[in-house]
């Protein structure tokens, strides 16, 4: 006997057992715990933690759910987003089944994938529509520590003697770097802050106010719940712009240690700027460099899909490379939304949705 269900927090044990068992850890009390933090749950209610695929009544495959509140022209949009899913080997072929049912819940206007593998990738293509955002499965790479980038990607084309070519690659991409990148200095101050302020609840006002953007919510709230987890292990960074003392843009900077490359790397997990200003977005840009050398990082990494972004990032000369597959997916149960979610330009997804 097959059967799909809605998950409780009661069901946790046996999500964490099949995520765990299957490649993806999770742990219960964590989950439970930035679940229940999260500030929009009275109005997200309705979206259910997970969906459950049972067998015999044994837990065989869950399909986890993250509710987040967006904003789209001023009014909100419930979204959930997929925060992982995974089935035991004996039944991957109800996989579809159950993703799908992840795909079709009336309790969100909008249901997101954006981090998904081959197996699923290849089912969203069946049952959802891709993010229609240019490029946005070339993650854009800047090298801090030169011998240590070239070492990763010598390694990764399984080059022999990588020790030994690293450094004579590294000191020549140091120095195609000369010739290549644009000289783009720095047009306003950027400062390092501490956490999330007040002040970051007046600049979610101005940039709803902005250019037509579906954006998840960026008030202090949802900032810092969102970061909870990176920040309670202090791996975050938070990088502002301010005029006169109001706040004009900001960058999220999250810090990891990638053991298949051999070094840390610092990702850009959230870039805002009223009106898209590009010598905010630019100096953001920069300054997050300057922030990744001064800790000793091997690269600083930007998923940015918006085109608007993407041009000031490329202004900068960093280097690129294509993901084997397409892995941002939408469906929308608020067909409402239809033809606007079908445009590029609506679409600012990055790193801060994907889990």
């Amino acid at each position: 006997m097959i059967s799909i269900r809605v998950a409780t927090e009661d069901d946790l044990g046996a999500m964490s057992s099949v995520a765990t068992r299957n490649g993806i850890p999770l742990k219960a009390d964590e989950w439970k715990d930035f679940w229940n933090a999260n500030p929009y749950a009275k109005e997200l209610q309705g979206i259910p933690i997970a969906f459950l695929l049972e067998a015999d009544g044994e837990t065989v495959g869950t399909c986890l759910n993250l509710p987040v509140m967006y904003d789209l022209d001023g009014s909100p949009v419930k979204a959930v987003l997929g925060a992982g899913a995974a089935v035991d080997p004996a039944y991957r072929s109800k996989s579809l089944m159950l993703i799908g049912k992840g795909l079709r819940q009336k309790g969100a206007d909008v249901c997101i994938v954006g981090s998904a593998n081959g197996a699923v990738a290849q089912l969203l293509t069946v049952i959802a529509r891709r993010i229609p955002s240019p490029d946005s499965d070339v993650p854009l790479l800047w090298p801090v520590d030169y011998e240590a980038f070239a070492g990763a990607v010598l390694k990764r084309k399984n080059l022999p003697a990588t020790q030994v070519l690293a450094l004579p690659a590294g000191a020549a991409l140091r120095l195609a770097d000369i010739f290549r990148r644009k000289r783009v200095s720095a047009r306003v101050a950027v400062e390092l802050s501490q956490g999330f302020g007040d002040q970051f609840d007046a600049f979610w006002d101005r940039l709803r106010k902005g250019p037509r953007r579906l954006r998840a919510v960026r008030n202090r709230a949802n900032l810092e719940w969102r970061f909870r987890r990176e920040m309670r292990k202090e791996n975050v960074r938070v990088l502002t712009v301010r005029n006169g003392g109001e706040l004009r843009g900001y960058t999220v900077l999250v810090r990891t240690n990638r053991g298949e490359f051999g070094f840390m790397v610092h990702e850009i997990a959230d870039l805002q700027a009223a009106g898209d200003d590009p010598g905010v977005i630019q100096s953001l840009l920069i300054e997050a460099m300057n922030v990744a050398k001064s800790e000793r990082s091997g690269m600083l990494k930007f998923r940015a899909w918006n085109a608007a972004k993407r041009a000031l990032a490329l202004d900068l000369g960093p280097y690129g490379y294509r993901y084997p597959l397409w892995q941002a997916y939408y469906s929308n149960a608020n067909t409402a939304l239809t033809s606007s979610l079908a445009s590029a330009e609506l679409w600012d997804f990055s790193p801060f949705e994907i889990f």
